[in-house]
């Protein structure tokens, strides 16, 4: 009888040392975006991810419309006896922002571990209304820390006919108006970083222009400003 009493609770122990080491070995996080800040995404950009790390099923649903959860993202079987840390990085796709406006939406990583451990995450997206141009560099406002407009304005055409540089990745097919004296060597193109010649008629009035050509990629489109001075006399020696 004491025999059978001290082989209940031995079992009676392996199995509570089986059920804490079972608790022990849930793990939920997100890893990109990370908890501190957001994911920053362009006007045009139609696809970034979500990276995470948990042991458990899980699925990924969305608070925007703006933001789409491939079906091949949305939830994964996972072998609970394995007890593996799974890292994954799937992708998130978004519709272009041609609101104009700034928008923020989120992405829930929801697990499900048994055991009352069930667990909700969130990653958070901030889709800007400007295309990624890098030259000229924009000029950005800020609210509470956070860019919620852009100017691309360049001010260092040369009055004589010399070219300029238009810096940008695209993440999609894009097109360039011509100006009336900014004119790009190339008015179209496929996704990818792009360096475009500006060829930059002289200026031969009395008074400072400006010109604008517009970026259109993905249905985003941007104006981007060319001012130029008149032509400087020449000093005497």
């Amino acid at each position: 009888m004491k025999k059978k009493s001290i082989m209940s609770l031995l079992v009676a122990m392996l199995l509570l040392a089986s059920c804490n080491k079972e608790d022990f070995h849930h793990s939920v996080a997100v890893t990109y975006p990370s908890t501190s800040q957001m994911a920053f995404v362009y006007a045009d950009q139609l696809e970034d991810s979500i990276e995470f790390q948990t042991t458990d099923q899980f699925t990924l649903s969305s608070n925007e419309s703006w933001i789409i959860i491939p079906a091949e993202s949305q939830t994964k079987e996972i072998n609970y006896a394995d007890r593996n840390v799974w890292i994954l990085n799937l992708p998130i796709q978004f519709q272009a922002n041609t609101t104009g406006k700034p928008r923020t939406g989120s992405v829930s990583l929801h697990t499900y571990g048994g055991n009352d451990w069930d667990q909700t995450v969130s990653a958070y997206y901030y889709q800007v209304p400007w295309p990624n141009i890098t030259c000229p560099a924009p000029a950005y406002s800020y609210q509470e820390r956070i860019a919620v407009s852009a100017v691309f304005e360049a001010t260092e055409p040369d009055v004589l006919q010399e070219p300029d540089t238009l810096m940008f990745t695209a993440y999609g097919d894009w097109t360039l108006t011509d100006g009336t004296f900014v004119h790009p060597a190339v008015n179209m193109g496929t996704k990818g970083e792009q360096k475009v010649v500006l060829n930059i008629d002289p200026n031969m009035g009395t008074e400072e222009r400006t010109d604008v050509i517009k970026l259109t990629s993905n249905g985003v489109t941007t104006e981007i400003t060319y001012k130029q001075e008149i032509k400087k006399e020449e000093e005497e020696e």
